[in-house]
């Protein structure tokens, strides 16, 4: 059977002040499922509807057996912690692995001036692991291996995952920003949780931003104790407990005139609100098959592959005719491009395609390297026969004619920056010379 791909946009309709996430959806030829996370909450129910009223859909709450979670404890082993890791972060550790569920396997590593992992996820005994840190490192590049972290994760098949961040949120990257961790989370469905032991805007701004933008939960120790406050460990619990996940048939589909199916999600919490998340989902083609129609079809297949047989065999022979040699000397076709980017020197960097990604990556579409730059810095996109600059949540923006801009048309002859990088926008009419 032909796999359906679905593209989802979801769209938080949010009552309360909790924090509703996707963590993932699967589909077989039968079912569709969706697996979701609260921060601040735990739900008592879960359904799912249409404009057509409520499907008949199953529901899993969480913390059941069905819902294993992987979580990763990553502590900043930089000197400035070590106060920290002494008064606060052991004992926090030692006392949420008392609340850990049998289903769920917890890791422990280290960070300074690289990653050392001292408990796989197969650990039963944590305070081993605690005694390996080292607590000694001279520099923290948090985001940096904050996002080697989440590439360990996402390798577990584990249903919820979790990163744990004990640090101070003094990052030191020199190439990594907030937002490639946050964009490598979302990317792996993989949620962070953060622990911070110092109080200054810029670390708590650092902690709060990777934690509220993957769905997670951000809490501040005493700077002068390193010590939680109590209910600190009742939200931990909570927040890796709770969510859950709804499961439906996809008979019940009936896509509108556009392909798509629109769900709502609807969360009903111990506190008596609620969550309604609207979910689009196109569907490419939907193909819905019941047991009893599945039966049927192999039975009119087998039907087929007889009467073609019969007929093959039946079928007089005839000599086949001479295969006609093939034609030489076709010319291939060239792609021509659809518009360019002149740089200061007259080099140009060309876009062949309605959607051509621009940065450092060399995986880019337009590759361009540069100070300040970022890796996926922005795209080029050709869509109603006009072209759009879109910037991709770059570090240091992108500007069409002087004017910073996320999405914005423009027009042969606009300067447009990378950062500080300018080139001007031409379309491309063909060139005197031969192809490009």
């Amino acid at each position: 059977m032909k796999k359906i791909f679905y593209t989802i946009l979801i769209l938080s309709i949010l009552t309360s002040a909790n924090n509703l996430s996707i963590i993932s959806q699967k589909e077989n030829t039968m079912d569709w499922s969706l697996q979701y996370a609260l921060s601040h909450s735990k739900a008592i129910s879960a359904k799912v509807s249409t404009s057509r009223g409520d499907l008949n859909a199953s529901s899993i709450l969480a913390p059941n057996s069905e819902l294993s979670t992987a979580l990763l404890f990553l502590i900043d082993s930089s000197t400035p912690m070590k106060k920290a890791y002494k008064n606060g972060i052991q004992p926090t550790i030692k006392k949420l692995f008392l609340q850990k569920n049998p289903w769920d396997f917890w890791a422990l590593a280290q960070f300074d001036e690289k990653l050392v992992l001292r408990g796989d996820f197969n650990q039963t005994n944590i305070n081993e692991s605690l005694k390996k840190v080292e607590i000694k490192g001279r520099e923290t590049e948090l985001f940096r291996f904050a996002i080697d972290a989440i590439k360990m994760l996402k390798e577990r098949k584990e249903s919820r995952k979790f990163l744990v961040l004990f640090t101070d949120g003094m990052a030191e990257d020199q190439g990594y920003v907030f937002d490639d961790v946050i964009k490598e989370a979302r990317q792996n469905n993989i949620t962070i949780l953060s622990f911070g032991y110092k109080k200054t805007s810029v670390a708590i701004g650092n902690l709060r931003r990777l934690a509220s933008d993957t769905g997670g939960r951000l809490w501040i120790a005493d700077e002068r104790t390193a010590k939680l406050e109590e209910n600190s460990y009742q939200e931990f619990n909570q927040s890796i407990n709770s969510g859950g996940e709804i499961r439906f048939k996809k008979s019940q589909f009936n896509p509108n005139e556009k392909g798509e199916e629109v769900v709502i999600l609807s969360i009903k919490l111990e506190n008596n609100s609620s969550i309604k998340t609207q979910i689009t989902i196109p569907v490419e083609k939907l193909i819905i098959e019941e047991e009893s129609s599945s039966k049927l079809w192999l039975l009119l297949l087998a039907v087929m592959f007889l009467l073609f047989l019969l007929f093959f065999l039946l079928k007089p022979k005839k000599n086949p005719p001479e295969e006609p040699e093939e034609e030489t000397g076709k010319k291939k076709e060239v792609l021509e491009p659809i518009a360019y980017f002149e740089t200061v020197t007259g080099s140009k960097l060309y876009a062949y395609k309605a959607y051509s990604s621009i940065g450092a990556l060399a995986e880019n579409d337009i590759v361009i390297d540069g100070e300040y730059i970022s890796r996926r810095h922005a795209a080029l996109e050709f869509k109603d026969l006009n072209f759009y600059i879109i910037d991709t949540n770059s570090g240091n923006g992108t500007k069409v004619n002087y004017k910073e801009t996320k999405n914005m048309m423009i027009a042969d002859g606009d300067t447009i920056s990378f950062g500080e990088y300018d080139v001007i926008f031409k379309v491309y009419e063909g060139e005197e010379n031969g192809n490009v």
